[in-house]
């Protein structure tokens, strides 16, 4: 869904949109045109449209309490592998991958955010 610019939470991704699609199925799967005419709906009606590069700034700006422009990778790896719905491995290797800056160490969040605006 997050490939396709749909960008739902994780608890209504499970408890509202997958249930929604597997009313029906004998298995854990979702049939393609089940899919399909789900993600045409949901595209359609922008329900999961990503947060804004503001309230994304904004974010990243009270995790910075020092105001330095930064935040250390290993502080934003204990705030997502421990607030909320944590990352996978997966997503936390991908979100370092393209945020961590390799010689710092650090997440200048400023040009992150300019990344996924692009």
């Amino acid at each position: 869904m997050r490939a396709l610019g749909s960008y739902p939470g994780e608890r209504d991704l499970v408890l509202t949109y997958l249930p929604e699609m597997q009313d029906d199925e004998p298995t854990n799967f979702v049939s393609y045109s089940k899919f399909e005419k789900f993600m045409l709906n949901n595209l359609a009606s922008r329900d999961c449209e990503p947060d804004s590069s503001d309230l994304l700034l904004q974010a990243f700006r009270t995790i910075d309490a020092d105001k330095l422009g930064y935040v250390s990778a290993e502080v934003m790896e204990a705030l997502l592998t421990s607030k909320g719905t944590p990352f996978r491995n997966k997503e936390m290797e991908a979100f370092m991958l393209v945020a961590k800056n390799v010689e710092t160490g650090n997440i200048f969040y400023e040009d992150y955010i300019a990344q996924l605006t692009r």
